[in-house]
């Protein structure tokens, strides 16, 4: 028993993290994180003096529990159109982001630190995590190399700074927020703005390849 209560004291946290876990994923309350359901529901209240801030609660919601950010910052710019709709995310995702790193953070960043060696590689790379994080997290945030959702709690687990985190969250979101809201919104509007969906896919496919250009200029360097 005695054992038992020293493993549940050393690991708390991360018994914390399985627990809250297995509540989102093996309940009924997964069915409520549905996007088209939430979609469903939100352009019935569309009109109503809150909505932004109630989807914009949604998305901060919806970043913390994986819900994927492409579908909620495609829904904005359907819903509330390019310019409400960027700014809408903007916030949301950015407020997000910083809530799931704490997360991490204080969850699971002594958990992890036990199990690297001094001088490892593991070591090594968290060492230079710790001295170039903001220029890590803004080529994770421009490139689509890793899931969103998955940045978000990683990042959490390395050293990185607080505050390189979250000012390469915010400048590397930005250019894909605003194209995938300018996208969405244009195709919502298409009957009485037709140039403007070929404008955003015109737009969408320069982002794509100035993205693939400036990952090959990385692994060059690698």
């Amino acid at each position: 028993m005695e054992t038992l209560k020293k493993y549940i004291k050393k690991y708390d946290k991360v018994l914390l993290l399985i627990a809250v876990l297995a509540i989102l994923f093996l309940t009924p309350l997964r069915s409520y994180l549905d996007i088209e359901q939430l979609s469903d529901w939100l352009f019935t209240i569309k009109e109503q003096p809150f909505s932004a801030i109630i989807y914009g609660a949604i998305y901060v919601a919806g970043v913390i529990l994986f819900i994927p950010g492409l579908a909620l910052t495609t829904l904005a710019g359907v819903l509330f159109g390019f310019a409400k709709g960027s700014i809408i995310v903007v916030v949301a995702s950015n407020i997000g982001v910083q809530l799931a790193f704490i997360i991490a953070r204080y969850i699971g960043r002594d958990f992890v630190d036990k199990f690297i060696k001094e001088d490892s590689f593991v070591d090594k790379m968290s060492t230079k995590m710790e001295a170039n994080g903001f220029m890590v997290m803004l080529y994770m945030r421009l490139l689509p190399i890793f899931p969103f959702n998955v940045i978000n709690y990683a990042s959490g687990l390395t050293p990185v700074k607080y505050k390189d985190y979250a000012l390469a969250s915010l400048i590397g979101m930005l250019p894909g927020t605003l194209v995938y809201v300018y996208l969405a919104a244009s195709a919502a509007n298409i009957k009485d703005n037709p140039w403007g969906l070929v404008i955003s896919i015109a737009v969408l496919i320069i982002f794509t390849v100035g993205m693939k250009f400036l990952n090959k200029k990385k692994g060059d360097r690698i």
